[in-house]
This record gives C-alpha cells, structure tokens and sequence, in this order.
C-alpha cells in the first residue's frame, strides 16, 4: 500500500505557456489517499485580486490525473456570487481559491502518474520548489 502512494508524484503545478498575464501569485495540489489506487485532490491557488479580469477568474480548474483523465474542479469557498462560490479574500490584495476534486481511482499501479493543474495566468519565470517546505 505505502508503495502506491510513493508512486503518486505531484511534479507539476499550475505549468504556463504563457508569460504575458500575471493575476496567479502561488497555488499547490494536495492529495488525499483513500485506499489502493484511489486518491482525492485538492487545488489551491492564490490570485491577485487588483489584476483579476472577468476572463482571469475561475470558478472551475482542469485536473489532469495523469492517466488520460481530465477533470474539472469547481471553486468550493467564499462567498457565493452570480450563483457561484468567489473564492476567500485573505488581505494584501489576495483571494484565496480552493476546488476539490472527486475521488479518482486508477486502473492500475505505474511507475509514477504526474498530476497537473495548468493555468495560463500563471506569473513568468515561476519555478516549483523541490520538495517544497
């Protein structure tokens, strides 16, 4: 069992191709283990409020498991708007966005399955933190 969770690396977050748009300041992909195989996500990100444009903001994210599957992620918190969670204002012109994944149960044990959240709102010249502390 404790192998299957060292298979499940989370090696990229919020990858960009684009280095022109700057509202996105930081986020991270959390993962829940919820028995062999299968696994839950969450999604944080942090948002420049000041830069939001209508098109900017999300109130859903594409997850990619890593095994051809693709999910999209509905924003979960804050105050509900035009029918929609909008996210937490954390102060120092941020919002806070958290969306949350159903369970995903994988068809079988690989080396390692990348799972990825990609926005093109990213900040440029963002690196991730090896093992992130």
């Amino acid at each position: 069992m404790k192998k299957y969770i060292q298979l499940l690396l989370i090696v990229l977050l919020l990858g960009s191709s684009n280095a022109f748009a700057t509202h996105n300041r930081a986020g991270e992909l959390l993962y829940e283990y919820i028995s062999p195989l299968s696994y839950k996500v969450t999604v944080i990100t942090y948002s420049k409020i000041s830069d939001i444009s209508q098109n900017a903001d999300r109130d859903s994210l594409d997850l990619d498991w890593g095994d051809g599957t693709v999910e999209t992620v509905v924003r979960t918190n804050g105050p509900i708007v035009g029918g929609v969670p909008n996210g937490e204002l954390i102060g120092n012109d941020i919002k806070k966005n958290i969306y949350i994944s159903g369970v995903h149960s994988y068809s079988g044990a690989l080396p390692f399955y990348i799972i990825s959240v990609t926005d093109q709102n990213r900040i440029a010249d963002i690196v991730n933190i090896a093992l992130g502390s």
